[in-house]
């Protein structure tokens, strides 16, 4: 009987110690893996978290690893994609926003600030709104169907205060057209992957013409910044809070919106625009997923595989989720500070208008890659749209009907 019962503990420690051995060894494994795709996806133009997932998903590999890569890479996409955005003016769906305003600090030679401002931002919002945060998680599971009602609502609202910010005629076709190939590229499946094609289009292929255009010539950059005083900290920090949380419970209402009308109300300048996208971009990725923990709804494509493909594992757990957040933001923070300022003092010399060309080049092949014949058509329709919007001198921000309409229909 004594023999009986110490081999019975002699195995007990023996699985539990090949279970801690083997937790260890995924969570580096899914580390180092999501810590890799994350900097593909975010620094490679033109390129998206949402391709990269997809890939990953049909990886050999363990759901335990794939959860982890799930979470880690896209938080870190997040936070690198800022720097394409601001040194190549290649933005993706949920910082073009703050495009623009980092354009001009990089004429200004000041890109590092511009890439600093945007990490410090996403910081703000974890610091200031984790009460806001906490709140949202506590009643989430409670307000499902009072979301559902509202949605729709809130679209039309948000369709009316974008013709408010019209500047001439042109304005309106941009609307327009922004809405028909939205409605078009995103309800019939003649267009694989259309989100990123409409955006790629919109955002992406219209800059780069208008720029090589324009012949702007990149100055050499410094790597001064300015002491952001702690007001203007705690003001975008709660209302970037704020603002994901509605962004992460009405869906159409994207990131790039959210900081528009952020900035309009609270009246901020550049550095506060960059600031509120940076906390809204990080808060909207974190907060879905503890929205597919808690209510099942997925907010971005991230969450849908994390939910899809990893229910059933250990990592499926608020600790583990909140750990490995953690883990991104503080990897994702020091990662874009440093590359950041490496890839800042070299912009430069590099010769704008031949790489301006390589991206255009690139885009087409990432299109085609991502998509179909048909995807390269739209893209180049909607780089036509997004050409007319900044030509003629209107808000880029006219074109997310884009989103905003082909949900509207669906909740109609």
């Amino acid at each position: 009987m004594c023999v009986y019962l110490n081999l019975s503990k002699n195995n007990y420690k023996y699985i539990l110690l090949n279970y801690i051995l083997f937790v260890l060894f995924t969570v580096f494994l899914g580390t180092v893996f999501g810590l890799l795709f994350g900097i593909i996806s975010g620094i490679i133009p033109g390129l998206h978290i949402n391709n990269v997932i997809y890939l990953v998903s049909n990886i050999n590999l363990s759901i335990e690893i794939k959860a982890i890569i799930f979470i880690l890479a896209s938080i870190i996409f997040s936070f690198v994609s800022f720097i394409p955005a601001t040194l190549l003016s290649i933005p993706n769906t949920d910082n073009f926003v703050s495009t623009l305003p980092s354009q001009r600090l990089v004429i200004k030679g000041n890109a590092y600030y511009a890439i600093k401002l945007y990490i410090i931002g996403a910081i703000n919002g974890i610091i200031f709104g984790l009460p806001i945060i906490i709140l949202f998680i506590l009643l989430l599971q409670y307000l499902t169907e009072t979301i559902k009602f509202l949605t729709p609502f809130i679209l039309v609202i948000g369709l009316i205060a974008l013709i408010f910010n019209v500047k001439n005629y042109f304005g309106y076709l941009v609307i327009l057209f922004s809405a028909l190939v939205g409605f078009f590229a995103l309800n019939y499946a003649f267009v694989e992957n259309p989100l990123l094609v409409v955006i790629s289009g919109l955002f992406g292929i219209s800059n780069i013409l208008y720029l090589m255009q324009n012949k702007i010539k990149i100055p050499k950059q410094n790597l001064k910044t300015k002491e952001i005083d702690i007001k203007t900290k705690i003001k975008t920090g709660i209302i970037g809070t704020c603002l994901s949380v509605f962004v992460t419970l009405f869906p159409g209402i994207g990131n790039g919106f959210a900081t528009y009308i952020g900035t309009k109300v609270s009246q901020l300048k550049d550095e506060g625009y960059i600031l509120l996208n940076g906390a809204i971009n990080i808060l909207v990725m974190v907060l879905s997923f503890f929205s597919v923990l808690f209510i099942g709804k997925a907010r971005t494509a991230s969450a849908v595989f994390f939910k899809e493909y990893t229910k059933n594992t250990f990592v499926f757990s608020l600790p583990w989720v909140i750990i490995f957040i953690l883990i991104a933001i503080v990897i994702g923070y020091f990662l874009t500070d440093f590359l950041g300022k490496m890839l800042s003092l070299r912009i430069h010399k590099i010769n704008y208008k031949t790489a301006n060309f390589v991206i255009i080049v690139f885009l087409n092949l990432i299109v085609i890659l991502f998509s179909n014949i048909l995807g390269l058509i739209v893209f180049w329709l909607s780089g036509l749209i997004g050409y007319l919007c900044i030509k003629t001198k209107n808000p880029r921000i006219l074109m997310l009907p884009t989103i905003i309409v082909p949900v509207l229909i669906y909740f109609i």
